[in-house]
């Protein structure tokens, strides 16, 4: 099975600088568990559920109009302290929240005094940039090379290449799938709800409205309540979490070439393999509440391609306990001997020790769901659209 979207570094070129840096100092169910780790963080972000332990909490207040701010580009949330927050906690779902670790390391980094700048460097190159580093951060060959070489003797802008690399890698890939992610749009939910009670207290006017609709996006027919300010700026049939939705799907869909969905019905692998597909496949999968298997398959692929030994370690663990595991958030179908190798094999997990059940989740995709997504109304309205 091909790799996506991960290019691989050159290790061996690399062991000279790491040596001479050495010397110098001597992404229902499927989303239980993202939501579960956000739970406390989401409390906190509610203003009417601030601490009461005011000596050692500071009260975070953020309203929908700030969380709002934050799909406009990803300056805007990582402009916000606690967008900062919510996106890491994110990209922590995702194994990769080394990226917004290391993007913020250097911009403490910048504004660190001259005399403490080799001792910051070090500790930014050891941690993220050099090879097998715990938090090995994902950075074409020459990059690292030239990071390498500049944190020898360090300036302000050493790591300024590197950084943005990893800015445009969040900016592309993560950043527009927190924005249709649960956690983003539970939080800006729940905010328009708080807001609308905060305003209506006293008032004897009456928060909720009870709406008899069918959302044209994602809910079932039936009584629904929606908040009245979210009706105020759309179409009385759409939800405003949905409106989001809608907006990035069709902004993915228009991009999508005819010839290249035509090609996906060639094969599951030319699916697999093209820019859109796996996107729009994932889509599919939703509908069916499996979507844990193309989940767990790119995870894999993702996994493969980690050089370094501690954040593999790091990775099998929490593949094991998202996937694989007994009542795992997001368990997968697979046999017996192929779970219990994973099991044995965890504690010390190899590059290919994820293989023989994501070779068995590949098949059952191919076999089951994919025909069915060829048959689906997102692939059909995809291949019998009208040409621009």
């Amino acid at each position: 099975m091909p790799g996506l979207f991960f290019s691989h570094n050159h290790p061996t070129e690399l062991k000279e600088a790491d040596c001479k840096l050495g010397e110098g100092k001597v992404h229902k169910r499927k989303q239980k568990a993202f939501g579960a780790d956000l739970k406390s963080y989401l409390k906190s972000m509610l203003p009417h559920l601030e601490s009461s332990n005011k000596s050692n909490t500071i009260n975070v207040m953020l309203s929908a109009e700030e969380v709002m701010q934050w799909s406009q580009s990803l300056e805007k949330l990582l402009a916000s302290q606690s967008g900062q927050v919510a996106f890491r906690e994110f990209l922590k779902s995702e194994f990769s929240e080394e990226n917004i670790e290391f993007w913020l390391a250097c911009e403490d980094y910048k504004k660190t005094k001259s005399d403490h700048l080799q001792d910051k460097a070090e500790k930014i190159y050891e941690e993220f940039v050099q090879i097998d580093a715990a938090k090995q951060i994902n950075i074409d060959y020459h990059t690292r090379k030239a990071t390498a070489k500049k944190a020898q003797d360090p300036t302000f802008t050493s790591f300024d290449e590197a950084q943005k690399t990893v800015y445009v890698l969040m900016e592309r890939d993560s950043y527009p799938r927190f924005l249709k992610s649960e956690a983003y749009l539970n939080l800006l939910n729940k905010l328009q709800v708080n807001g609308v009670k905060r305003n209506t207290v006293g008032t004897g006017q009456t928060s909720k409205i009870r709406v008899n609709f069918k959302c044209t996006c994602c809910t079932i027919s039936g009584s629904k309540t929606h908040m009245f300010s979210l009706f105020r700026r759309m179409s009385p049939n759409i939800c405003c979490l949905c409106k989001l939705f809608r907006e990035d799907e069709n902004r993915i869909t228009s991009k999508v070439s005819l010839e290249e969905v035509l090609q996906w019905s060639q094969s599951f692998e030319k699916l697999m393999t093209t820019k859109y597909g796996p996107i729009i496949y994932k889509t599919y999968l939703k509908t069916e509440y499996s979507d844990e298997n193309i989940e767990f398959w790119l995870a894999c692929e993702t996994y493969k391609k980690i050089e370094s030994r501690r954040k593999r370690i790091s990775v099998a663990k929490r593949i094991f306990k998202n996937y694989i595991q007994p009542q795992a958030p997001k368990e997968i179908n697979i046999d017996s001997p192929a779970r219990e190798a994973i099991i044995r094999n965890i504690q010390e997990p190899t590059q290919f020790c994820f293989d023989e059940a994501q070779r068995i989740v590949y098949m059952h995709m191919e076999r089951d769901s994919y025909p069915r997504f060829l048959g689906s109304e997102i692939y059909q309205k995809l291949k019998h659209r009208p040409s621009d």
